[in-house]
């Protein structure tokens, strides 16, 4: 995520807490459908027995 927020991409929401939030920048939220849509699917999750 600081690789992407030097990017400027992303951002914290400003808190010097242990765990900030991180949130998309409105360029990132432009680039993540095209980012993401080189990753392979997820498989579908196995039918649970009843």
């Amino acid at each position: 995520m600081k690789k992407l927020a030097e990017l400027g991409l992303t951002e914290t929401n400003g808190r010097a807490g242990r765990h900030p939030v991180w949130n998309l920048t409105s360029a990132g939220q432009k680039l993540w459908p095209t980012a993401t849509s080189c990753l392979p699917a997820r498989r579908p999750a196995p039918e649970r027995r009843q």
